[in-house]
């Protein structure tokens, strides 16, 4: 709730924490897709690692669909790394 944030953040927090969560539900959708994109593809055990690491980050950020607020730095550089370690290996 956006109100709670509120009690101790400034106002306009609340207007940053919208455009947080869209820019994560962007990141995330276009890390499931090239995720999707890496089925079926030949991977070495390191690939296969790094394609299964990528999975198990956004089965985390999906279990608590509100997390981007409370470390959005972080979220949003962890999934833009599995974003391009994920690229990579797409041939």
């Amino acid at each position: 709730d956006k109100m709670i944030c509120l009690k101790c953040h400034e106002t306009g927090y609340d207007d940053q924490m919208g455009e947080w969560k869209v820019d994560i539900k962007k990141i995330s959708a276009e890390l499931n897709e090239l995720i999707q994109n890496a089925k079926g593809q030949s991977l070495s055990n390191e690939e296969q690692a790094e394609l299964d690491d990528a999975r198990k980050v956004m089965n985390q950020i999906n279990s608590y669909p509100s997390i981007y607020v409370h470390n959005y730095d972080l979220i949003s550089t962890v999934l833009n790394e599995k974003k391009k370690k994920i690229k990579n290996l797409i041939k």
